[in-house]
């Protein structure tokens, strides 16, 4: 079973922005460049790179803290 590879808010950004200036060509040739594993994962990342790039450094896993008012 492979672990979860977990990846640096600069490295995400490197590899969406060369994808970006269009310099290694296809998702599927920036995706075996960087050694990342899923083009969907890339994807992910070209999306929320989209919205905002601050967006791109946000942790969207686990369960949303809800805070209870009194």
């Amino acid at each position: 079973m492979r672990k979860n590879k977990k990846y640096t808010r600069e490295f995400k950004e490197k590899v969406v922005k060369e994808y970006l200036l269009g310099q290694h060509g296809g998702l599927n040739t920036v995706a075996k460049i960087y050694d990342v594993r899923n083009v969907s994962q890339l994807k992910k990342w070209l999306k929320k790179y989209r919205e905002g790039p601050t967006s791109l450094h946000r942790e969207n896993r686990g369960r949303k803290k809800v805070l209870f008012k009194n």
